[in-house]
C-alpha cells in the first residue's frame, strides 16, 4: 500500500510538472512569436513615405478575396492573383495594412500528413510571371484583424523590394 501511495504522489507531481512546462512553453512561445513578427513583418506604420508606387504597367493583380471571418476570428488569409508584366523580376517582401496589426506572407507546407504554415521573407516573381495566392497554399496571413477598419474593404499594400509598393483593395463581402 505505501508503494502506491509513493507512484500516486509522483504521478501528481508529474501532471503539476506537465502543466508548469506546458505554461512555460506557452510563454516562450509567445514571446518568441511577437520578436519574430517586430523583425520580420512589415506594418503601416513603419511604412516610408518616399516609397514607389508600382503601376498597372508592371503588376496585374486579380482574384482578390478575404477568408471568412466571424465575430471571433483573430487571423484571416487574403488570396489573389499576382502577374508581373514588367520587363525585370519583381521581389515580393511583405504586406501593409491598418486592418490587422500585421501581415505575413505564408506557404501552407504538409509534414507528416499535418498542415503547417511557414513565413516566407520574400518571393521572386520573374518577367512575364505569375504568382497565385491560394487556399493551402501561398496566402497572405493577417493577424489582429482591426474589424473596425475592415467594414466594407481594406487597403493592402503589396510590399515590393525597392520600398516599391501596390495598393490593392479588399472587399470583406457580407
Amino acid at each position: 500500500m505505501l508503494s502506491f501511495n509513493f507512484l500516486s504522489n509522483q504521478n501528481k507531481d508529474m501532471t503539476k510538472n506537465r502543466k508548469i512546462n506546458w505554461l512555460i512553453a506557452a510563454v516562450l512561445s509567445t514571446c518568441a512569436l511577437n520578436s519574430f513578427a517586430k523583425e520580420h513583418v512589415h506594418s503601416a506604420e513603419s511604412a516610408s513615405h518616399v516609397a514607389l508606387e508600382l503601376t498597372e504597367k508592371e503588376i496585374e493583380v486579380s482574384g482578390v478575396s478575404l477568408s471568412t471571418i466571424t465575430p471571433v476570428s483573430k487571423t484571416a488569409a487574403v488570396y489573389l492573383s499576382l502577374h508581373n508584366i514588367s520587363e525585370g523580376s519583381l521581389v515580393l517582401e511583405g504586406v501593409e495594412t491598418d486592418a490587422a496589426h500585421h501581415g505575413m506572407i505564408h506557404k501552407t507546407v504538409l509534414e507528416d500528413g499535418v498542415a503547417k504554415m511557414r513565413h516566407m521573407d520574400s518571393i521572386e516573381i520573374k518577367s512575364g510571371g505569375k504568382l497565385e495566392f491560394v487556399q493551402g497554399g501561398l496566402h497572405i496571413m493577417l493577424m489582429g484583424l482591426n474589424k473596425e477598419k475592415m467594414v466594407k474593404e481594406f487597403k493592402l499594400n503589396l510590399v515590393f523590394a525597392g520600398e516599391k509598393r501596390f495598393e490593392v483593395i479588399v472587399n470583406r463581402g457580407k
